[in-house]
């Protein structure tokens, strides 16, 4: 019932004995359910981990209500949501202490700024609306997203999966 639990329909692994057609592919792409789910380890600021997930319904085509919601942040401190298009590019994950000092020893940031990178109030928790479009050609596509906390010791939530579908 919270937001860090709901529309996480991501448990679909399939074995084939055989290399799957194009056209089996895109059958099998186009059952999927939209879903969010998250992967990576965190890592804890002052008191706790950040959290992040999904708000305003499943991501799916045509969803103007999406949005993506952290909480447990440090308050009064710059907190950014980075959502991107990769989650396994080289470099991923990125160890967050290379250039955000020694506090950040074991953050890692589990995806890049590619798309957008909203800042956050400085409060406990946030919501960032993220409008998916009525484009049917989005099916089967993800982002990613992850908070960064730039607090007084570093602070990640874990990572967080869009998966879109219709």
């Amino acid at each position: 019932t919270s937001m860090f639990s709901r529309y996480h329909d991501m448990d679909d692994f399939r074995l084939y004995g055989r290399a799957l057609t194009p056209a089996e592919l895109a059958t099998a792409i186009a059952s999927e359910n939209a879903a969010t789910g998250t992967f990576g380890d965190g890592c804890t600021g002052p008191t706790t981990t950040p959290t992040i997930g999904a708000l305003g319904g499943a991501p799916a085509v045509g969803n103007s209500g999406f949005m993506i919601g952290t909480d447990n942040l440090e308050p009064a401190v710059p907190q950014v949501i980075n959502l991107g298009l990769w989650a396994s590019a080289t470099g991923l994950p990125f160890d967050l202490s290379s250039i955000l000092g020694a506090t950040y020893t074991g953050c890692f940031a589990e995806t890049g700024p590619d798309m957008f990178g909203f800042g956050l109030g400085g409060s406990t928790g946030a919501a960032v609306p993220v409008p998916i479009p009525n484009d049917p050609g989005l099916a089967g596509a993800h982002m990613y997203a992850q908070t960064v906390v730039l607090g007084s010791t570093g602070a990640t939530s874990p990572a967080l999966d869009i998966n879109v579908q219709n």
